[in-house]
C-alpha cells in the first residue's frame, strides 16, 4: 500500500490488534462489499454484552481526492456497482468482540450533510444499533447520536466542522433515537431543527412540502443535495402553492388524515422513519400543555418551551429563525415560524404553522412558498 498522503485528518488508517496504525486496504473493502451483495438484506453482528464499536472518519473532498490518488482509488463521490461512494471508511476499533463480516460506513459528503450508510444492520443478541458522531477520532466529544434507518443511512449535518468521526455503536437493549416528552401521551420532540447539530442551531429552511432543504450561504439560498446556490421562496418555485386539499390529495401530497405523506415530510427525508413534521393539531396540543419563555441559548434568541405538572423538568428551545422570503432571510432573531404538516382548509396558498415573537406563541398561518423551520416530532413509544 501507498501511505496515506499529508493533508488527510489524523486516524484515517485502521487500527491493528495491538494498536498500531494500518494503511486501509481497499481490496478488502471491495470483498466485503461483494460479500454483502451476495449475503441478502442483512449481515449479522456477533456481540457480547457492552459496547463494540467501528469507527470511521471523512475530512474535506479535496484531502480525500489525495488520500484516494496515493491508494488508487477514485474520486469520493464515485460509485461503485452498489451505490457506495468512495469515502473515507476504515478506522476500526474493537475493544471488545469481533464482528462476523464487518459492517461498514460509508459516509458521502453532499450538500452540507454526512450522509452515513451502512449495510441494514441485524444483531443477534438484543443490542440495538446506532451512529455516535464525535468531533475527536477518540469519541469523547459526542455531538450527535442517531438510530439506522430500515435502509442503513443516517443524515447528519456537517455544520461548519471540517472533519467530523462517526461510530456504528452497538448497545444492549432498545434503541434510544433521542427526543423530550412534554406531556403525557404527547409526541417526542427532536431538541434540534432539521439541518441543526445543537438546539438553537437554525438549521435548513423548507418551503412547505419541500424535502430538500436550504442553507443560508453568501446571501444566498443554497440547496442542500447541491442542486441550486441560487435558490428564491417565491410561488413559482413552489409546487404545493394554489392547490386545494382536495388537489394536494389526489397528487399525493397528503393522506387521508389532511398531513403530508412521508414522501413530502421534510423531516422523514433528513432524519429517517419514526421522525416527522408536527401537526397542527400537536402544534395546538403543545400550546395547550405547556408554558413558554423568551429567552437567549448561547446567544441566539427564541422560545424555552416546558412542560407542565410532571413533566415541568423537560423542555426545548425553538430558536427564532426568521423565514425565507425570495432570496432573503428576514427576521432573523424575530419571529421564529415553524410549519406543521397540515395545509389550511380554507385557502389553496396557505399551510398551518407555529410563530412566535417575543411577545406571542401561537398557531398561524403562512404562504407555502415562505422558507420556515422544522422541528421534527416522533410518535410516544
Amino acid at each position: 500500500m501507498v501511505p496515506v498522503s499529508a493533508g488527510v485528518a489524523e486516524g484515517d488508517g485502521q487500527t491493528g490488534p495491538g494498536g498500531a496504525e494500518q494503511q486501509p486496504d481497499p481490496a478488502a473493502f471491495q470483498s466485503s462489499a461483494g460479500d454483502f451483495a451476495e449475503s441478502g438484506d442483512a449481515w449479522a453482528l456477533a456481540m457480547p454484552a457492552g459496547d463494540v464499536v467501528i469507527t470511521a472518519t471523512f475530512a474535506e473532498a479535496t484531502a480525500y481526492e489525495l488520500w484516494a490518488a496515493a491508494n488508487g482509488l477514485g474520486a469520493w463521490n464515485e460509485t461503485d456497482a452498489l451505490g457506495v461512494a468512495n469515502v473515507f471508511r476504515y478506522v476500526f476499533d474493537k475493544p471488545t468482540g469481533a464482528f462476523e463480516n464487518p459492517p461498514l460506513l460509508d459516509i458521502a459528503i453532499e450538500g452540507g450533510n454526512a450522509i452515513v450508510k451502512t449495510p441494514p444492520v441485524a444483531n443477534t443478541a438484543g443490542f440495538a444499533v446506532s451512529v455516535v458522531e464525535s468531533g475527536d477520532v477518540a469519541g469523547a466529544a459526542v455531538t450527535a447520536r442517531k438510530p439506522l434507518d430500515a435502509t442503513g443511512r443516517t443524515v447528519f449535518p456537517m455544520g461548519s466542522a471540517i472533519s467530523r468521526f462517526y461510530r456504528l455503536s452497538a448497545t444492549e437493549g432498545a434503541p434510544d433515537i433521542g427526543g423530550v416528552q412534554l406531556w403525557e401521551g404527547g409526541p417526542y420532540w427532536a431538541e434540534c431543527n432539521v439541518g441543526a447539530s445543537e438546539p438553537e442551531g437554525y438549521g435548513y429552511y423548507f418551503w412547505w412540502g419541500d424535502m430538500v432543504g436550504y442553507k443560508r450561504e453568501n446571501d444566498a439560498w443554497v440547496a442542500t443535495d447541491g442542486s441550486t446556490s441560487s435558490f428564491s421562496f417565491i410561488d413559482s418555485n413552489v409546487p404545493t402553492w394554489n392547490k386545494d386539499n382536495a388537489t394536494l390529495l389526489s397528487e399525493g401530497w397528503i393522506d387521508s388524515t389532511g398531513n403530508l405523506v412521508a414522501a413530502h415530510d421534510a423531516a422523514t427525508a433528513h432524519l429517517g422513519s419514526p421522525w416527522r413534521m408536527p401537526t397542527d393539531a400537536e402544534f395546538s396540543a403543545l400550546l395547550g400543555n405547556c408554558t413558554t419563555e423568551w429567552t437567549t441559548r448561547n446567544g441566539v434568541y427564541g422560545r424555552l418551551v416546558t412542560g407542565k405538572g410532571d413533566y415541568a423538568d423537560k423542555s426545548i428551545f425553538l430558536p427564532a429563525a426568521g423565514h425565507g422570503y425570495n432570496s432573503s432571510l428576514v427576521g432573523l432573531g424575530s419571529p421564529g415560524t415553524y410549519w406543521s404538516s397540515t395545509p389550511h382548509s380554507d385557502t389553496s396558498n396557505y399551510a398551518w404553522d407555529l410563530y412566535f415573537t417575543s411577545d406571542d406563541f401561537i398557531r398561524f398561518y403562512g404562504y407555502r412558498y415562505y422558507g420556515r423551520s422544522v422541528r421534527p416530532v416522533r410518535d410516544a413509544d
